[in-house]
């Protein structure tokens, strides 16, 4: 009986576990298909790191955020009325079949909560910022893979602590589909203050005097070759 139930153990986590790698790898998949368009930003926060390595323009980090809100709220509904599972479990906080709204975890204090949602999207810019540094930018062919890969290991770490937002357009759709409010403001303070905090650190520290010349002349020179 021991065998049998480790056996069952084993492989209901192992294909829960799979499961979860190919959920997650449409991040890679989102990178792949809209990076050349628009470096695939899909995260606000990632867009203000942008913005402050100097990029992208307000003007277009504007347009940016509007869409990604329309999308995030448009992916929320479109989930909540093509799912065979009820919708009401699948859109709405700690559904049963699935768990589109982020909330801060059974025990998890808002302190700790917002703490969490920092610490994490300042992991996710500062591999963003090194993705986008000047001596890295000649293996942007790999850019997809790379944000799949940071953005699984800290899905995969957070999701108990915060649903691991890390994205305020994430959180924002299933909130306003499912008008689930509940700390919501964590979910949009935290990342973007991480953001500021980590590109501006990364702008200091690691990029050097005329890296953000730099960062635009080869920018545009690879826009110039792909046209």
């Amino acid at each position: 009986m021991e065998l049998i139930k480790n056996a069952l153990i084993g492989n209901f986590t192992g294909v829960w576990n799979c499961l979860w790698i190919l959920g997650h790898l449409r991040t890679t998949g989102c990178s792949q298909v809209f990076a050349a368009i628009s470096l695939a930003h899909l995260n606000p926060a990632i867009t203000l790191c942008f913005y402050i390595f100097g990029i992208i323009s307000l003007p277009s980090s504007l347009v940016y955020l509007i869409a990604q809100c329309l999308g995030g709220i448009a992916g929320a509904f479109t989930i909540k009325d093509l799912s065979v599972y009820n919708p009401s479990s699948i859109i709405t906080k700690r559904g049963t079949e699935g768990n589109c709204c982020t909330f801060v975890g059974e025990g998890v204090s808002i302190g700790r909560a917002f703490a969490w949602e920092f610490g994490q999207t300042c992991f996710l810019i500062l591999g963003v910022c090194s993705i986008i540094h000047p001596k890295n930018l000649a293996r942007l062919e790999s850019y997809p893979v790379k944000m799949g890969i940071l953005i699984f290991a800290l899905l995969y770490s957070g999701t108990s602590f915060t649903s691991t937002g890390i994205n305020p357009m994430r959180s924002f759709g299933p909130a306003v589909s499912n008008q689930e409010w509940e700390n919501h403001w964590i979910y949009w303070v935290a990342p973007l203050f991480a953001s500021a905090v980590a590109s501006i650190c990364y702008h200091i520290i690691c990029l050097p005097e005329n890296g953000q010349d730099l960062l635009k002349q080869i920018l545009r020179r690879r826009k110039a070759i792909e046209d």
